[in-house]
C-alpha cells in the first residue's frame, strides 16, 4: 500500500485495535510526530509490549483512492504499517471471506 507517495509493506489486521506505523518509516516519510492520548501500552500478537511514541497523520492510498487517518507510532514493528480495526471501522470496510476463498480457491 502507499502512505503519501511511498510504497510500504503493510498489513490489514482485524485483531489490531489501532493503526500502527513503524517509527523508522514515519521519520523517512517526514511525518510530524504529535502527542498521543494513549494511556495504555499496546501489545503484539506474541505478548511483547509495544511502547507508544507518538501519533502521526497519514494518507493511505489504494487504487488511486487516498484516505486520511491517524496512526500510532511504535519503535519496532514487523510491517511498516498495520491498518487496524479503527481504520476498518472508520471506513466501513467489509471483508468478504467467502468471496476471498472463492477467488483463491
Amino acid at each position: 500500500m502507499r502512505v503519501g507517495r511511498r510504497l510500504v509493506k503493510g498489513l490489514i489486521d482485524t485483531g489490531s485495535v489501532t493503526t500502527i506505523i513503524k517509527k523508522r518509516i514515519a521519520k523517512q516519510l517526514g511525518l510530524k510526530f504529535g502527542p498521543t492520548d494513549r494511556t495504555v501500552a499496546l501489545y503484539s500478537a506474541n505478548g511483547s509490549q509495544m511502547p507508544v511514541l507518538a501519533n502521526v497523520d497519514i494518507s493511505v492510498s489504494f487504487s488511486g483512492l487516498s484516505i486520511p487517518h491517524t496512526a500510532t507510532v511504535v519503535k519496532r514493528l514487523e510491517h511498516d504499517l498495520i491498518l487496524g480495526a479503527d481504520f476498518l471501522s472508520q471506513n466501513h470496510v467489509i471483508i468478504d471471506y467467502k468471496k476471498y476463498s472463492e477467488y483463491w480457491g
